[in-house]
């Protein structure tokens, strides 16, 4: 049992370090679908398609698809986005965060 424990704590960490290296904002690493804040009926559906894409990210990636979230300020595609990033990690897969440069 005392194994089992460590073995699941060690394998907790090392998702937590792979989420952490994948350049998620420190401020965002804690960001899951549980924790968004859906205010508004286009957030709550920005959180069912990303949900849904976060689920089905195997098939998706077969196909060659992908997901760009659009909006203004302050609507959570941050958010949605590194809870995507997070629960595909921990689905075993290796992604990184990055963020588009400010338009010059």
């Amino acid at each position: 049992m005392k194994l089992a424990g460590e073995r699941r704590r060690a394998a907790q960490a090392e998702l937590e370090r792979a989420v952490g290296r994948s350049g998620v904002p420190r401020r965002f690493l804690d960001r899951t679908f549980e924790n968004y804040l859906a205010a508004t009926p286009g957030q709550r559906q920005a959180l069912e398609v990303c949900r849904a894409y976060a689920d089905g990210f195997e098939e998706t990636r077969r196909r060659g698809g992908g997901l760009m979230l659009l909006g203004g300020p302050g609507t959570g595609k941050t958010h949605l986005a590194c809870a995507i990033l997070a629960k595909v990690i921990h689905a075993g897969h290796c992604l990184l965060y990055t963020s588009p440069s400010p338009r010059d």
